[in-house]
C-alpha cells in the first residue's frame, strides 16, 4: 500500500530501478523541467503503477505519500522547507531516501520526529564505479507527533 515519490526525477532513473526490481507500489516522479519530464513520461506511460508529473513538489499535497526519494534536488534552505512540508502534511510514518547525501541528512540528526534508519557509502556495483567519489546515502524515517 505504499506510495513512492521521486522528487526531481529527471529522466526517471529511480523509477526505472523500481521497474527493474518489480516494485508493486504506486510510484510518482515529479520534475520541474518540462523537457526532461517529457522524456520520463514517454517511457513510463506503459506502466500502470508509474506516473510522471511536470511540476513543483511544493505545490503538491504530500499527505498520501509514504516514501520519498531525493537525489540531491535541493539546496539547504529549500531542503529545510521540504522537511517542514513533510512534517505539516504527513498522516502516517514516511521514509525518506537521500541519495548522494553529502550533508543534508545531518539536518535530520536530533530533529523531532526524525530518525536515521541507515547511512552508508556507495562506491561501486558489480565492478562499475557509480560516482567519481564515494557518495553517502541516508535512509530516514519521520513519525508524525500524533502517531
Amino acid at each position: 500500500n505504499s506510495k513512492f515519490i521521486d522528487v526531481g526525477c529527471g529522466k526517471g532513473r529511480v523509477l526505472s530501478y523500481l521497474v527493474h526490481e518489480k516494485a508493486k507500489c504506486k510510484a510518482v516522479g515529479v520534475e520541474l523541467n518540462e523537457e526532461v519530464a517529457n522524456i520520463a513520461k514517454s517511457w513510463t506511460k506503459k506502466y500502470e503503477n508509474l506516473e510522471v508529473i511536470t511540476g513543483n513538489v511544493f505545490e503538491m499535497d504530500m499527505s498520501e505519500y509514504t516514501d520519498f526519494c531525493l537525489s540531491r534536488p535541493f539546496e539547504t534552505d529549500t531542503f529545510k522547507k521540504f522537511l517542514n512540508k513533510i512534517e505539516d502534511e504527513a498522516k502516517q510514518e514516511v521514509n525518506v531516501y537521500l541519495i548522494s547525501d553529502q550533508f543534508l541528512g545531518d539536518y535530520l540528526d536530533n530533529r523531532e520526529g526524525w530518525s536515521i534508519k541507515k547511512r552508508g557509502v556507495i562506491y561501486s556495483r558489480k565492478g562499475f564505479i557509480i560516482y567519481q567519489y564515494p557518495q553517502r546515502y541516508s535512509v530516514c524515517k519521520y513519525t508524525p507527533k500524533d502517531k
